[in-house]
């Protein structure tokens, strides 16, 4: 897959699409997600040319995970006041499970009596290869963890793959937003509304994606084509009134 100059992370890194910013360094852009799913929803973007976050993983330099990695913690300083610490978790290629579980419980390792819950964030890069695992963002509501602290995760109550049936989504369906693969849905009852809809860990292939059946209703029906064409209708509404407030 090639970059795309065109893409809307580009455009916004370019100046050509506006945006609420909250951070810029050399490394990292930051910005209000124009459709924000929750109260504070921030995206931290690195300035490189990279596809996606495999991609960021396989290429980037040391400096650039390191500035990343300090872009997001300088971000959310700015937006939750210092009260919350940023955490990578590393999880052991042999106990990942289908799902990350939304909250799990951590410690210091000279200290387990004290346990804090951490709230996932999302997927993170490997910046160390010598980890066999995939690495996620936790955040965790104290301050008195110190910057660069190590901690140890439980992950016994981490939930492994139950066979459940897939759905196949072919490419042309899929477009992306705040670095996440969406689906248009037919609204059902509405032949004129279509709504957008995240996948859900979906696994890529070389013609589409491969999700849980439980990612989508049974009356849910998924806009085949002309899929990008929404999603540009859509953030041209949502400017367009961001421009006249």
């Amino acid at each position: 897959m090639i970059y795309d100059e065109n893409n809307i992370f580009a455009k916004i890194l370019r100046g050509e699409i506006p945006c609420k910013k909250i951070y810029e360094d050399d490394y990292v852009f930051s910005f209000h997600d124009i459709n924000p799913q929750k109260k504070i929803h921030a995206l931290v973007i690195p300035k490189g040319k990279y596809i996606d976050l495999d991609d960021f993983s396989e290429k980037a330099s040391s400096e650039e995970m390191v500035g990343l990695l300090k872009g997001i913690n300088t971000v959310a300083k700015k937006l939750f006041d210092n009260k919350y610490r940023l955490i990578n978790i590393t999880i052991p290629s042999a106990k990942l499970a289908t799902e990350m579980p939304k909250t799990i419980n951590i410690f210091l390792p000279h200290d387990s009596k004290n346990i804090y819950k951490a709230n996932f964030i999302s997927d993170a890069p490997s910046s160390n290869i010598s980890l066999q695992g995939k690495s996620f963002f936790y955040v965790v509501e104290n301050n008195d963890i110190k910057l660069g602290s190590k901690i140890k995760a439980d992950i016994t109550k981490i939930n492994h793959q139950v066979k459940r049936k897939k759905l196949f989504i072919p490419s042309k369906s899929v477009v992306w937003s705040s670095g996440k693969p969406w689906v248009f849905i037919k609204k059902d009852g509405d032949e004129s509304i279509f709504l957008r809809k995240p996948l859900i860990n979906p696994l890529e292939t070389e013609n589409g994606w491969i999700i849980l059946e439980d990612n989508l209703k049974n009356n849910e029906l998924v806009v085949v084509d002309g899929a990008q064409l929404l999603l540009s209708e859509e953030f041209k509404y949502q400017i367009k009134n961001e421009n006249e407030d």
